[in-house]
């Protein structure tokens, strides 16, 4: 469960895309968008926005871990990302093609969506009179980039919302 029930340190995994149905059209856009709508996918370490529930403020977040791995298809012991990898076939055939260990061959989609772990801090204000409101607590979420407007995930830096950062 993401937001306010999630304990103090928990991993909290968010939910891709949007709750509401979604057309063909849609999906094919989130899966393969045009160059132009690609964002850079950030390294571990880089500070990204993050919007924590659907339509909300976007607010500062670290890049802590990559959860799929770009370079290697195999590093996840539970299976490839369908977002991340596919699954290489034989054209004559459709049947998928082995490598020379005996495992099927993968390569990466046109439009990698992997999922990252990021880490929220808590916001930190001065309140008049003397002394600080901490707003919130230390989180970490598993997420994808946010790719429909208002939904769930990570954004580029320059989306965070001032206003919620204090």
């Amino acid at each position: 469960m993401t937001g306010p029930h999630t304990p103090p340190g928990a991993v909290a995994n968010t939910h891709h895309p949007s709750a509401g149905p979604l057309n063909r059209e849609q999906i094919d856009w989130l899966r393969d968008r045009p160059a132009q709508a690609r964002r850079p996918l950030p390294a571990v370490g880089d500070v990204v926005g993050f919007r924590e529930s659907e339509n909300g403020p976007v607010v500062t977040a670290t890049v802590l871990r990559w959860v799929d791995d770009l370079e290697d298809p195999y590093h996840n012991p539970a299976g490839q990302d369908p977002n991340v990898w596919k699954v290489v076939t034989d054209p004559s055939r459709a049947v998928p093609l082995y490598d020379a260990l005996g495992r099927r061959r993968f390569e990466l989609v046109a439009d990698p969506w992997p999922a990252l772990e990021l880490q929220v801090e808590p916001t930190v204000r001065e309140v008049p009179g003397g002394g600080t409101e901490v707003k919130g607590r230390r989180r970490i979420y598993s997420t994808r980039e946010a790719r429909l407007a208002g939904a769930v995930g990570w954004l580029p830096a320059e989306m965070i919302d001032p206003m919620e950062e204090g």
